[in-house]
């Protein structure tokens, strides 16, 4: 058994990671689709690492800041999705389910006219998606 994980060429997105037969394993590695092999079997979750030049690297943190409503050092190609906070708290690798915009700028600073919790959560690959909770009085 070894370990390992698939990932798109193109971006270095890690798409699964686990362990198998070495043949089997190798079956994966396609013109679009390339396979790391692991030194050990250990989890590798796309939204903590991604592959470099064949390599398994852990994602840089995300250089978003907040300061209130405000949101600077956003990376370009940067997505924020924003979401009414749900009832059971998400896992920090579960989706967020709301409004999703494509920014423009390193700046945002963010107005919601209605009362209650919001999650804002940020994502330009390959940092790390980043969270914050906003609460509206």
């Amino acid at each position: 058994m070894v370990g390992f994980c698939t990932y798109d060429r193109a971006s270095g997105t890690i798409l699964m990671y686990g362990s198998g037969p070495m043949d089997t394993v190798l079956l994966q590695d396609t013109d679009t689709i390339g396979v790391s092999l692991l030194e050990e079997v250990v989890p590798v979750p796309g939204a903590l690492y991604y592959v470099v030049n064949g390599e398994v690297k852990e994602r840089p943190p995300s250089p978003i800041r907040r300061n209130g409503m405000r949101f600077a050092k956003i990376p370009p190609g940067a997505t924020m999705t924003v979401a009414a906070r749900p009832e059971v708290p998400l896992r920090p690798d579960q989706p967020l389910d709301g409004t999703r915009y494509d920014l423009t700028d390193s700046v945002v600073e963010l107005v919601i006219g209605v009362p209650g919790a919001y999650l804002v959560e940020f994502e330009c690959f390959p940092f790390q998606a980043v969270r914050f909770e906003v609460n509206i009085r």
